[in-house]
């Protein structure tokens, strides 16, 4: 497995219309695409992008995910609370410097572990991401110019969690889907949509993740 950027981070929100109006006040970004399923902000189609769904019953929390990092050169800039969403700081992580990335496009997320160093090896061994650094209480790996990092903590128990999926572009969703089905890794679904093929795979932890191929009619602006 080989992705190539953090496409996108799905999010289930309690309200999916005052999130957005939040976050494009907020935020350098604008409304790609909006149907009855999800919204989808940010600065640009290509990645770096938030996908909104409406929660399905109660208030969604943050068990597992910590806090969103969009790109942004702006020194000390408090960080976001949406209401009912989740915590976005601002920064740019060497990875990001070194890539042409535009302000508030997603290039991190941190998460709550059992075990740093050993959910950040599995996300480098089995799903593709590049191991950054392993500490008893903190890991991170890569993927582009995103960073994951992987904090000690055991996640608050319950059962409205806030983290959807994350979205990793990929160049060709049928080779994952035929390394996932080779290797044992559980295929959650297959989603053939108009501007894009995405496999769906159980990762570490219980986190789903997306393998997501832009196909050559992808029109989102």
């Amino acid at each position: 497995m080989r992705p190539q950027e953090l496409d996108h981070l799905a999010l289930w929100v309690a309200n999916r219309a005052a999130a957005e109006e939040e976050l494009l006040d907020a935020l350098n970004i604008h409304t790609i695409d909006r149907n009855g399923r999800h919204t989808l902000l940010g600065p640009s189609a290509s990645a770096g992008k938030l996908t909104l769904f409406d929660a399905p019953e109660s208030e969604p929390q943050p068990l597992r995910l910590v806090s969103v990092l969009l790109a942004d050169t702006v020194q000390g800039r408090q960080p976001l609370f949406v209401t009912g969403g989740p915590m976005i700081t601002f920064g740019m992580h060497a990875r990001a410097q070194t890539r042409n990335v535009p302000q508030h496009a997603l290039i991190g997320l941190t998460l709550r572990c059992s075990d740093p160093a050993v959910v950040a090896a599995e996300y480098a061994s089995r799903f593709g991401f590049q191991s950054v650094t392993a500490h008893r209480d903190v890991a991170a790996v890569a993927v582009g110019s995103g960073v994951i990092t992987l904090v000690r903590e055991e996640p608050t128990a319950g059962d409205a969690p806030m983290l959807h999926h994350l979205g990793l572009l990929v160049r060709s969703a049928e080779d994952h889907l035929r390394h996932a089905e080779a290797h044992g890794i559980e295929v959650l679904d297959v989603v053939d949509a108009p501007n894009t093929l995405a496999v769906f795979v159980e990762g570490p932890e219980q986190v789903r993740l997306e393998y997501v191929e832009h196909k050559p009619e992808f029109a989102l602006v």
